[in-house]
């Protein structure tokens, strides 16, 4: 049986929109707090921008917005991965969205 080339858009989105999904659900609330004398609060004010930058960039005709946000949001999954250790805690929490960063550095809007 083939596959069905058709359904890449519709996958696309759906990573795009797991990444929002987990960093909303991760992520929001520490963000709302502004705590500026943490440089775990920058990692994450990046990780909510750069996770808008990556739905934005799926409505662009041009892949540098996906792939750069791709790219920064690989960054700093490992970067947090390294920041709080090598649990399996830890490597659930942010393999996922490296996978998904990688995927979109990988393929850009191409789906």
């Amino acid at each position: 049986m083939g596959s069905f080339k058709g359904l890449a858009p519709i996958a696309a989105w759906m990573l795009r929109i797991s990444m929002g999904i987990i960093t909303y659900t991760w992520y929001f609330n520490q963000f709302l707090k502004f705590s500026f004398n943490s440089v775990y609060y920058f990692l994450i004010a990046g990780y909510v921008l750069f996770t808008v930058l990556l739905l934005a960039g799926g409505f662009s005709r041009n892949n540098t917005l996906t792939v750069l946000s791709a790219l920064v949001l690989f960054g700093l999954s490992v970067t947090m991965m390294f920041i709080n250790g090598f649990s399996v805690d830890v490597l659930m929490k942010h393999f996922t969205p490296a996978a998904i960063a990688v995927y979109f550095i990988a393929r850009g809007n191409n789906g």
